[in-house]
């Protein structure tokens, strides 16, 4: 059974460079040590090696008393369909393992990697397929810009702060942005953007630029 598991990644892997991602399934079919044995892989199994290794670094360091870097996303709720396509991803596993990625990926930059790996692997990638990795993108962004919450829809884009903006971060994200923005006020500060017609992807590209400016380093005003 492991040596047919070990001939499904080689054929999985089968571009340039692929001997890491090799090595690290291979990690995941026959454990790693006694750290990383037999009792410890169904955790592995269940989790993937590098999402493993990431959480046992993350209780080392809180067991170390070593401050971390805050990774908190906000709740992002969309009417947009966003998932890999049964007849463009076939393979139950590989479509696991790409959503897994994608849910443990901390930066766009490695959002736009997975894309480009799903259009060499699989071809022209399909519009609801496209619009995962940019909700993904935007739920990043949404975290890096300090929001609690994010809705977005055909109609709008609405983002929650956790700390209200100053009158002069809302002017300059209006400069930055060229965008007519409704500043919306309630238990927290919000900030949405109307999509009045035009290309879909276009309006999540217009939502991706209103989220770089609230994550650049802005003046917080107090509660």
């Amino acid at each position: 059974e492991d040596a047919e598991k070990r001939l499904q990644v080689i054929e999985s892997f089968d571009e340039l460079v692929a001997g890491f991602k090799i090595a690290l399934k291979d990690l995941e079919i026959r454990g790693a040590g006694n750290l990383l044995g037999p009792e410890q892989s169904g955790f592995i199994l269940g989790l993937g090696f590098d999402l493993y290794v990431r959480l046992l670094e993350e209780t080392i360091a809180d067991l170390k008393g070593v401050p971390q870097e805050e990774r908190a996303e906000p709740r992002l709720t969309t009417d947009w369909a966003a998932f890999l396509p049964e007849d463009y991803v076939p393979d139950n596993e590989d479509k696991l393992e790409l959503y897994r990625r994608l849910a443990v990926a901390s930066r766009p930059d490695v959002v736009d990697a997975i894309g480009e790996e799903l259009a060499d692997r699989f071809g022209k990638v399909p519009a609801p397929a496209r619009h995962l990795l940019e909700l993904r993108k935007i739920r990043l962004l949404g975290g890096s810009a300090k929001a609690s919450e994010m809705k977005l829809d055909h109609g709008k884009f609405e983002v929650w702060l956790r700390q209200p903006l100053t009158p002069k971060d809302a002017h300059r994200i209006l400069t930055r942005t060229k965008e007519d923005l409704e500043f919306l006020s309630g238990k927290e500060m919000g900030v949405r953007l109307k999509r009045a017609g035009g290309d879909p992807e276009a309006f999540l590209a217009r939502a991706t630029k209103l989220l770089q400016a609230l994550g650049e380093p802005v003046t917080l005003a107090a509660k």
